[in-house]
């Protein structure tokens, strides 16, 4: 283990108050109980225990336009796909599946919800409900994916490689994310959000508005102008690429490249580390 991830593990160890590490060791503690001997493809809502601290990658956002296309797919076909849980000890928790279950709640359906176990230990499936949300339909917008990177790194649980993996970004960033968690040291769990933290570690004075409202605003217009397209296109654009492409390009012009350039954000790069793992 190098100087680095040593850092941040007593950084971890030093902050009981930091409640996602607080609530991971709980949990591995809950998993030294007894697990059912067969475990069920449905279960009731109630028996599915959330925890977003944890396991909401999304920061516990929940997108609006979304649950609408979910709460119509439970009407058309009475369940949606599966969502992903951890058996841990007697208690099934959620890694991957709030928008579903969220849209259950409101459809009214409480039994009988399609289920998969995720196969692994509960910090695996951390990392697990980042790399989740990355295959998802919805895509996490690049600021949702560098804050969830970021209590990754504070957490001290996983190396440069699977926190680049799970947030679906560069291990460069995650690698700068750790040099300013040791910039920062204890100071680092003050700041839920990475932009805020990266801004303090180079002594940057907040502006009038603060990066991540600014991210918010942007976050908002993005929202709508997803909403209007949803409300016209449906998934027509979805379903077709290739369409959707050529009528990008023409909508763009000569600025194609630069949306290009940004779109590359929300895919996600990988690059050569430059520094040792763990």
């Amino acid at each position: 283990m190098n100087e680095m991830a040593s850092v941040v593990e007593a950084m971890a160890d030093e902050k009981p108050e930091f409640e996602p590490l607080e609530l991971l060791k709980r949990l591995e503690a809950q998993a030294q109980q007894p697990a059912p001997a067969i475990l069920p493809d449905k279960l009731a809502w109630r028996d599915i225990r959330q925890e977003p601290a944890l396991f909401q990658a999304r920061g516990g956002e929940l997108y609006e336009p979304h649950l609408s296309d979910l709460a119509s797919a439970i009407g058309r076909e009475g369940r949606l796909d599966p969502v992903e849980v951890i058996q841990i000890g007697p208690q099934a928790v959620l890694i991957e599946g709030h928008h579903r279950m969220e849209a259950y709640r409101r459809a009214k359906v409480i039994e009988g919800i399609p289920v998969v176990y995720f196969k692994g230990t509960v910090e695996d499936a951390v990392a697990e409900s980042g790399r989740a949300n990355s295959r998802a339909k919805l895509p996490m917008p690049l600021r949702e994916r560098n804050d969830y990177a970021w209590k990754l790194v504070k957490m001290g649980r996983h190396s440069i490689k699977e926190t680049a993996i799970a947030a679906n970004i560069s291990e460069r960033q995650v690698a700068n994310m750790r040099k300013v968690a040791k910039a920062l040291g204890d100071a680092a769990f003050g700041y839920d959000r990475w932009m805020p933290a990266l801004q303090a570690s180079k002594g940057i004075a907040p502006l009038t508005w603060e990066p991540d409202e600014i991210e918010a605003r942007k976050e908002a217009q993005a929202q709508e102008y997803a909403e209007r397209l949803s409300k016209t296109f449906y998934t027509k654009l979805m379903n077709n690429p290739e369409i959707a492409a050529r009528a990008l390009a023409l909508h763009f012009g000569d600025k194609l490249g630069e949306v290009f350039r940004e779109l590359e954000g929300y895919v996600g790069v990988t690059e050569d580390e430059e520094e040792s793992d763990f």
